[in-house]
Order: structure tokens, then C-alpha cells, then sequence
């Protein structure tokens, strides 16, 4: 299977707007590999897109994705759902127009998902009911998209959740096996995934800069991590599944470290991860 990253970068993406630190002023002036969008991959063979940060519009445009059968949410965050309006753009009737909507993308989002995004949203509702077929999915629901296997896997953010809210995804075809979880990944079950032959993750939060800066407060840090997984906590869980390659995304313009500066950290490591970036192309 061929997968694209269209975005590898996180809540806050590269570069940030008004920021003049040394990463953003690098993405600035240099562009490529220094620049990090909104987080989303594209999974060819389903023709089908994980997630739609505010930027998706462009990120298909520049990567020349030329069709999108399928748009699956891994959860309701903003940096994640904001781009909904490429499915107007998906969708598009040609000219002469008669009618605005030619088509309805197959969007695919865990209930508590679309409770925020339809049910509690008049504009994300309207855009959604207009221009998209929308269907709730449960962990471990199976489902086609283009001849290609889809598991939908979910788990709680929180212990305390009544229900699975965050969902990474398991495309399979031909015996290849690829496993999206774009975000979130502290609480996910690893345990029965069998083998994976790619498996594009949330890298986990540094703590702190190159220089030793507190990225975050103690008492930030220690309220976050209730939710949230490190960097070093991230390269664990990938010692729990039989994966071949490893591509860490969600990577925040806030951790301040150039794409060298990842680079040296993916080689220290045992593991078979390295860090993503904006247009990589994987294959199986």
C-alpha cells in the first residue's frame, strides 16, 4: 500500500504565525522539509483521507491528489476537523452547474465526533449534511473503501470516558497492513493488532526545547500528561506491536527542533521510527 503525508505537524503547525523563533523564521525562508501543516494522510489505494486539519485544501492541491472517496475523523479536535470545507470542494458539481452538490464524500467519525461536529454545530452540521454521507463507527467495525479493508479502533482519552471517543484506523489489502493513529495514541489498545507492515503515530510531547527550555510549566506538564503520552512514552508503546517502519507525526512547531535535530533523535533509537514530514511518500 502507498500512503502521503499530507501534514506532519501538529495543534500548533509550522511556521506559526507571528512567531520569529529559529525553527519558524527557517520554515519561513527555506520552505520544504522546515514546514509543518496540519496533520493528515492520504492512503492511496482507498483513495481515502485521515483527517482534515484547516489547511486540507491545500495540502491535496500541492500533493496533486486528484480523487478523495473517503474522509475518516480520528476525533473532533479542532487542528483535525477544521478543513471540512475541501468536501465542498470534493464535491463540487462542474459547469454548467444545475445542482451545487454533485457528489457526497463517505465521511466515517467515532459518535462523540459527531455529536460535536453535527449534532452540536450548526456549521459544521450544515456543511456535513449537505455534502457528506456520514457514518458513526464503533471499535471494531469493519468496512470497504475501494477494495481496501478498514478497522476502525478505538479507546478512551480519558479512563473515565463512557465511551471510546479517539479512533485510529487499520487499512489492509493483499495482505499489507497500515495502521493511522493520528493523535491521542496514550490509552490505545496495542494488544491484537498482529502484525503491521507501516503504522503512522503522535510522536508525544518533549518537555522541554534543544536549548532545555520548559516547553511546558510543571504544573501544565503534569496535567497534560493525564491525557497526553511523550516522545519517549510514544517510542515505547512501538516496542509493544510487531511493526516494520514507524513514522511519528503530530509534531508540534512548539518542541522548536528542525527536521536534522529529529533526524539525530530517530537514529538513537532502537526502534524502527523516524519522524514524518509534509509530502512523504511511504510505501509497503
Amino acid at each position: 500500500m502507498k500512503a502521503t503525508l499530507l501534514g506532519s505537524g501538529g495543534n500548533t503547525p509550522t511556521p506559526l504565525p507571528t512567531c520569529q523563533c529559529r525553527v519558524c523564521t527557517k520554515a519561513r525562508e527555506e520552505g520544504g522539509k522546515h514546514v509543518r501543516r496540519g496533520n493528515s494522510t492520504y492512503v492511496h489505494d482507498a483513495k481515502a483521507m485521515v483527517d482534515t486539519p484547516e489547511l486540507a485544501f491545500e495540502t491535496l492541491n500541492e500533493e496533486k491528489i486528484s480523487e478523495v472517496d473517503a474522509v475518516l475523523l480520528s476525533h473532533f479536535h479542532p487542528d483535525h476537523t477544521l478543513g471540512l470545507r475541501v468536501l465542498q470542494g470534493i464535491g463540487l458539481s462542474d459547469i454548467p452547474i444545475e445542482s451545487w452538490v454533485e457528489s457526497e464524500t463517505d465521511v466515517y467519525m467515532p459518535r462523540e465526533t459527531h455529536q460535536k461536529l453535527v449534532e452540536n454545530s450548526s456549521i459544521l452540521g450544515h456543511l456535513l449534511g449537505e455534502w457528506a454521507n456520514v457514518n458513526v463507527v464503533e471499535h471494531g467495525d469493519v468496512f470497504e473503501i475501494n477494495d481496501v479493508e478498514v478497522e476502525a479502533i478505538g479507546w478512551r482519552e480519558e479512563p473515565g470516558n463512557q465511551e471510546r471517543n479517539i479512533f485510529g484506523y487499520l487499512f489492509e489489502q493483499d495482505g499489507d497492513r497500515v495502521l493511522v493513529s493520528p493523535d491521542e495514541n496514550k490509552n490505545m489498545p496495542t494488544d491484537g493488532l498482529g502484525h503491521l507492515h507501516l503504522w503512522i503515530k503522535e510522536c508525544g510531547l518533549f518537555e522541554r526545547t534543544p536549548s532545555g527550555t520548559r516547553i511546558r510549566s510543571r504544573k501544565r506538564l503534569e496535567k497534560d500528561l493525564q491525557t497526553e503520552m511523550t516522545f519517549s512514552e510514544s517510542v515505547e508503546q512501538v516496542t509493544e506491536v510487531d511493526v516494520d517502519k514507524v513514522v511519528l507525526t503530530e509534531i508540534e512547531e512548539l518542541y522548536r527542533r528542525t527536521p536534522s535535530e529529529y533526524l539525530s533523535i530517530a537514529e538513537k533509537k532502537s526502534q524502527p521510527v523516524t519522524f514524518g514530514h509534509d509530502g512523504q511518500t511511504l510505501e509497503t
